[in-house]
């Protein structure tokens, strides 16, 4: 009887109170969004209160709210602009207290292995590590998880200031994200006093299904019919989909449940994506599937939402007959021409054929960064590369002309221009010679074909391709229509 009270005893407290706890987000050093209302959440006990402080250089600014049925409460304060370290403090049960907290921009980094690859194992990696001090650039990853259900919270360590041993050891063995890193690093080079926060969002061999939410595939009239099949089968399957290497084959929103979902709150600048190497073999498909993707997001985040993403980079994928990147490429193009507000970073030219996760992470990061600092900033800077605008044809030959070829074409080793084919009426494609016009002009001819009536570039998993802007951006994949 004695060890029974004492018991009850010992439960008791819990039954009284409860501690306020933040969604695992919100720790000190984290950046948050300047210039949008700022949403603050997390759980209680139901029915307690919940006062929240942000203070600063300005007056504090302070809202309260009552935990729900289920312990779930949130608040909202006014927008503050970048400006000088604050600290938030929540009130409750106990108190919480974060320090160290900037305005800033905060981008959301997604995708799968080479989104994740790390600053450890990326070229250059002892002197960048080194060098990677950077107090106002402040990172956070979020951790490898998948789940069934939409789950209301993420899980992370914390919000860390970039320094070498945080890029080192920050998100596992592989170090910190390098493509998010040099992204973040361009873009706080260029906004100067402007903050900026990176969320890694990221999973190694993940379709992009499993971060597309499942209402999103509606939105897309080509994803009809897989939709459907998806939901009969969404209520006896998912569980199976939790195992045996699931990010591969699953078609479900695991990673989104898991790992985007307990974000939907949170306001950021924009998303970068890099993605694709677990589609590859869809070709076209991927655009739909890139749409409905976008879609979802920007139901959470706004129509206007900024996607930059990165086309994959070449490689000699097994049991393929040297042709599939091509399709892909195509369709990632259509994505970047067809979705509002998106663009695609040209990764040609830095991959390895012997490796699907090329160690040339800064290219990718920097060319990111250079979109959306023209793009949702408004930067005067050198950002999209040369790619097909329309062409003509007479006696024999094919000319091409080309967008954004801003200062002239070129080749990047001098020689001149490899990798591009014509066709005639047979549809058979023969190598073609290249000569470069004018800065925006491409000629091609073969003896091998006397009536031209299409040309096309770059059309194999590993090309030689060395076709570029003066700016030194290349000149992606492309096929005449």
């Amino acid at each position: 009887m004695k060890k029974n009270i004492l018991s009850l005893l010992a439960l008791a407290p819990l039954a009284v109170t409860a501690d306020v706890s933040l969604s695992h987000i919100f720790t000190s050093n984290m950046v948050i969004q300047r210039d949008q209302p700022i949403t603050i959440w997390g759980t209680a006990e139901a029915g307690e209160k919940v006062a929240v402080t942000l203070t600063g250089e300005t007056e504090p600014d302070t809202a309260s709210a009552t935990a729900d049925d289920v312990g779930a409460w949130a608040v909202t304060l006014p927008k503050r602009g970048p400006g000088k370290p604050l600290q938030l403090v929540v009130q409750g049960n106990n108190k919480i207290e974060l320090k160290n907290i900037l305005m800033g921009d905060v981008w959301l980094c997604s995708g799968q292995s080479n989104m994740v690859w790390g600053m450890r194992v990326s070229e250059n990696a002892k002197q960048a590590i080194k060098e990677g001090v950077h107090p106002d650039l402040r990172l956070f990853a979020v951790n490898r998880r998948l789940a069934k259900e939409p789950e209301d919270d993420i899980r992370g360590s914390k919000w860390w200031p970039c320094v070498p041993r945080t890029l080192e050891k920050t998100s596992g063995k592989l170090g910190y994200s390098a493509v998010a890193y040099y992204f973040g690093r361009r873009l706080k080079q260029e906004l100067g006093d402007v903050p900026v926060g990176l969320i890694v969002s990221a999973y190694g061999g993940s379709r992009i299904e499993t971060w597309t939410t499942e209402d999103s595939w509606k939105s897309v009239p080509e994803l009809a019919e897989e939709y459907e099949k998806l939901r009969s089968a969404n209520k006896v399957e998912p569980a199976a989909h939790l195992k045996n290497n699931p990010q591969t084959r699953s078609r479900y929103p695991i990673c989104y449940n898991s790992m985007i979902h307990g974000l939907s709150r949170l306001k950021i600048k924009g998303t970068i994506w890099y993605q694709g190497e677990a589609n590859m073999s869809e070709g076209a498909l991927y655009f739909h599937r890139q749409r409905a993707l976008v879609n979802g997001w920007r139901e959470i985040w706004g129509k206007d939402m900024p996607f930059y993403f990165v086309q994959l980079a070449p490689y000699r994928y097994p049991k393929d007959k040297n042709t599939a990147l091509p399709h892909m490429w195509l369709a990632q193009q259509k994505a970047a021409d067809e979705i509002p507000n998106s663009e695609m970073a040209v990764t040609i030219d830095v991959g390895n054929a012997k490796n699907v996760h090329p160690g040339q992470k800064r290219q990718v990061g920097e060319r990111l960064a250079g979109l959306a600092l023209k793009h949702t900033y408004g930067k005067d800077v050198e950002a999209d590369g040369p790619v097909y605008k329309d062409h003509k044809i007479a006696d024999g030959k094919i000319t091409i002309s080309f967008d954004h070829a801003g200062k002239g074409l070129a080749t990047r080793d001098g020689q001149a221009p490899r990798e591009f084919e014509v066709a005639g009426e047979d549809g058979v494609f023969h190598p073609a010679t290249a000569v470069i016009a004018s800065p925006n002009k491409l000629i091609l001819s073969s003896p091998q074909v006397a009536a031209p009536v299409k040309a096309r570039h770059a059309w194999k998993n590993t090309p030689d391709a060395n076709l570029m802007a003066g700016s030194g951006l290349p000149v992606p994949c492309f096929e005449t229509q």
